[in-house]
């Protein structure tokens, strides 16, 4: 991700340059580049704090329904059982995604402390 916000910080200067040292009929081509990568990249500065603040709170909501299931009485009823079962395997699999998309090329966007956490039992 790292590699993406610099790669793109270079295509906007070598854009701004091109732009500069054009002749007449080119700059389209330069200034398209230049409004395409600032584009971007903007948007990449204003995304990434947004996701990341968003996946804090998804982890301290994950650690709330994990004492939830943890401290649930057994209950003599199927239907409150199923339905702990049920939230426990949601978010399971929300752990198992993060975990994955951690290790992989959009780490920045998730905290690494939800590699410390363990799946609901």
């Amino acid at each position: 991700m790292i590699m993406l916000f610099g790669f793109l910080a270079v295509v906007c200067v070598v854009s701004w340059m091109g732009l500069g040292r054009c002749h007449y009929g080119n700059e389209d081509v330069w200034t398209i580049l230049l409004a395409v990568s600032m584009t971007t990249l903007v948007l990449l500065f204003v995304v990434w704090p947004v996701v990341y603040f968003k996946e804090i709170s998804n982890i301290e909501d994950f650690k709330a329904k994990k004492e939830v299931v943890e401290n649930f009485g057994f209950s003599k009823y199927n239907i409150e059982r199923a339905t702990i079962a049920q939230l426990a395997a949601n978010e399971n699999g929300w752990l198992r995604r993060k975990k994955y998309w951690n290790d992989g090329f959009w780490d920045i966007f998730i905290p690494d402390e939800v590699m410390e956490l363990e799946y609901i039992k």
